[in-house]
């Protein structure tokens, strides 16, 4: 490094020159000091300059939901929310803004290569939540210039930790195999018919929480007042279970039915065990499809 008012030889960390005492100016190096990294295709890309991420931004490599890391961060952030936000801004375009969990811009294929959508990313990542996707269904939206994996885009990370919160409790209804339930309920004179009758209402009571609705009759209670009523109450049991059914909102595309009526009318000429089998179907049909 030399003075530039004397050229003679300095070393790079002095303030002034050794010869003829001028301040030295250093010069600028690249252009920002803060080095800036983002995830792609689950992989950390960087370092790279602010302008350099602006011009990411730009080509529309990464977006206002890409993760982004730099010195001083406790954690990964999207980028709308961290100092990069103002290059989003600048852009001036209608075709890349700040998105929003109200935005309906997310589309997904199912196993069945259906469309579905659109859904707000929030929908998304409840979707994946309950195990409608997962890491390797193909999603798209506006931007991406083909259908990616999952597990490829700005979601996945965004939905690791509820996934982790929340997969565990959908996972706690499991389906039953209705023809075995209907031939051991035969087989046992129908005592099996009342452990069936006591997981089921566990099971909806169950669906219900996860759900934020208010559960029914715990299925002890179920159990011991069927007993006490000689069936009676199975009357009303296979009514409130169908409509308790029938309140659960769900996100995706499968949407409950109410059997309440069916149901009572076969529990009344004493075919309670048909009512069993179209609860426990339409139990089984929220785990497949939720």
């Amino acid at each position: 490094m030399k003075c530039k008012n004397c050229g003679h030889e300095v070393n790079e960390n002095d303030v002034y020159c050794s010869h003829c005492g001028t301040k030295l100016e250093k010069e600028e190096t690249q252009v920002d000091e803060k080095q800036w990294y983002f995830v792609e295709n689950n992989e950390t890309k960087g370092p790279f300059s602010e302008a350099q991420m602006k011009s990411f931004i730009q080509s529309k490599r990464i977006d206002s939901n890409t993760y982004v890391w730099s010195d001083g961060f406790d954690d990964w952030k999207e980028l709308k929310c961290s100092e990069l936000k103002d290059l989003l801004e600048e852009k001036g375009t209608e075709s890349i803004h700040l998105e929003t969990h109200q935005d309906k811009i997310w589309y997904y294929v199912d196993q069945d290569s259906n469309h579905h959508g659109p859904f707000t990313q929030e929908e998304m990542e409840k979707m994946y939540a309950r195990g409608t996707l997962d890491e390797f269904s193909y999603v798209w939206k506006e931007g991406i210039s083909d259908w990616q994996k999952y597990a490829d885009t700005s979601l996945s990370q965004a939905s690791k930790s509820t996934r982790q919160e929340k997969v565990s409790s959908i996972t706690s209804v499991t389906k039953k195999h209705i023809p075995l339930s209907v031939l051991f309920s035969f087989l046992t004179c129908g005592l099996y018919a009342l452990y069936w009758m006591y997981t089921i209402a566990e099971d909806v009571n169950s669906l219900c929480r996860e759900n934020g609705k208010t559960p029914g009759t715990s299925g002890g209670l179920v159990f011991l007042f069927s007993i006490f009523t000689c069936g009676i109450y199975g009357l009303y049991f296979w009514y409130k279970v169908c409509k308790l059914i029938d309140s659960l909102d769900y996100d995706s595309d499968y949407v409950t039915s109410d059997n309440s009526i069916l149901c009572l009318v076969l529990a009344v000429i004493q075919l309670n065990i048909i009512s069993m089998c179209i609860v426990q179907d339409s139990i089984n049909e929220i785990v497949d499809n939720v």
